[in-house]
């Protein structure tokens, strides 16, 4: 069993499986291109912490992850921390179809057409996950500031669910709990070849970076959007392949008092997703069309007139949603995000070269995730055999063929 563990990349994922690997004890090195930790996606996640997916093994993982976030500091064994998850309540909506949409490489996952919501809400109760379905004078009721648009509009909500207040806080909190347990953590410091043998399998001796060689049994790519760079490094491309996805979130500042009932929202009736922040609301992509910006290279910027044009997209959105809502500032902000081509799911698996193991496709929407994913990972590196991992808080025992990279696409 590897006793030495390089871990690339230090957003939460990364940061996550560092802390979980040194509890294994493992002594374990966290490289991280950029000069300070959750500098990348993370910085710019909306970290919603929700349930809501059509796939049983997602909603496992998702569940494994609020339960995790509910009792962060109890968590990271620390007396404080900076990031807190709020329980906001997370509702969806939707318009209901009979129609199943399949699964799509270039748009959203087939959970978000509308059909389907009674099977999801039984798979989500089934698995201990409180919500409900409402409609006409219910969803009116209990959201009487949101302009509804007619009885086929139809709204999932879980009253547990909310989103994590702090993102990049949040690595800082898995960065102290990690360093307290001996992780060692590399930042400006970029990967430039992995070393292996030239068995059948290929096994994994260790990393060449910009500032020298790491010695190391085992590696884990939680590399972001740079994760399919680091697969070829490792000379290990993979079935399902990730890929820089080029995103934009909008952060908006309300005039006026704060709406106290306010949830975190999908709204893909109108197109956009929202979480509540200090000053207003944070905005983002939930539209097919909005989620193929593939990049060649993650080093590639986003025109700033196109984030001009989106800020104003989504903020007309939120207007016909939430007619009250005065907009005093906005301010778009880039962002880039590691998804999986095929699904949208992440790969979290060993691979065939002996040692080398992924943690990606992550980024966009499965900071909920994390803690959970974390442990994952350091079980896999203990024992690459394991095909079923047992999630401590919630109990659920989660098959791992489904995030395989050999897995069929999900859909």
């Amino acid at each position: 069993m590897p006793r030495r563990v390089v871990v690339v990349g230090c957003g939460i994922v990364g940061a996550c499986a560092a802390l979980e690997l040194a509890r294994k004890r493992f002594a374990v090195t966290v490289l991280e291109r950029l000069p300070a930790p959750g500098r990348g996606s993370t910085r710019r996640s909306s970290a919603v912490i929700r349930c809501h997916y059509g796939e049983r093994e997602a909603i496992k993982l998702a569940h494994e992850g609020r339960a995790t976030w509910e009792t962060w500091a109890e968590h990271l064994r620390l007396r404080r921390t900076r990031a807190r998850f709020v329980r906001s309540g997370v509702l969806f909506l939707l318009q209901e179809t009979a129609a199943r949409r399949s699964a799509s490489a270039l748009g959203l996952k087939p959970e978000a057409s509308g059909a389907d919501l009674h099977r999801i809400v039984r798979g989500l109760r089934s698995l201990g996950v409180g919500c409900d379905l409402l409609r006409g004078s219910a969803l009116r009721e209990a959201f009487p500031f949101f302009a509804f648009t007619g009885p086929a509009e139809v709204g999932l909500v879980e009253p547990d669910s909310g989103y994590v207040a702090g993102p990049r806080e949040a690595v800082l909190d898995a960065v102290e709990a990690a360093g307290a347990d001996g992780v060692q953590f590399r930042f400006g410091e970029r990967l430039l070849a992995v070393d292996t043998t030239d068995g059948d399998p290929p096994r994994i001796l260790g990393v060449r970076t910009t500032k020298g060689r790491i010695p190391a049994e085992a590696l884990v790519n939680a590399a972001g959007p740079w994760s399919s760079e680091v697969n070829l490094l490792a000379r290990c491309p993979l079935p399902l392949a990730t890929v820089p996805l080029g995103q934009t979130v909008v952060e908006v500042a309300l005039a006026g008092a704060r709406e106290p009932r306010l949830p975190a929202m999908i709204d893909l009736r109108q197109g956009f997703y929202l979480r509540p922040s200090p000053s207003g609301v944070r905005l983002g992509s939930g539209l097919p069309r909005e989620h193929r910006d593939f990049r060649s290279k993650p080093l590639e910027r986003t025109d700033r007139d196109a984030l001009a044009a989106f800020a104003r997209e989504k903020v007309a959105a939120l207007r016909a949603r939430w007619p009250a809502a005065r907009v005093r500032r906005l301010r778009p902000l880039p962002a880039l995000y590691d998804w999986t081509v095929a699904d949208g799911y992440p790969l979290i698996d060993r691979t065939d070269v002996e040692g080398y193991f992924v943690a990606i496709g992550t980024s966009g929407a499965w900071f909920k995730g994390a803690p959970a994913i974390g442990r994952i990972v350091a079980d896999l590196v203990e024992n690459p055999g394991i095909r079923r991992a047992r999630l401590p808080r919630t109990g659920h025992l989660l098959d791992l063929p489904v995030l395989s990279r050999r897995r069929a696409p999900i859909g």
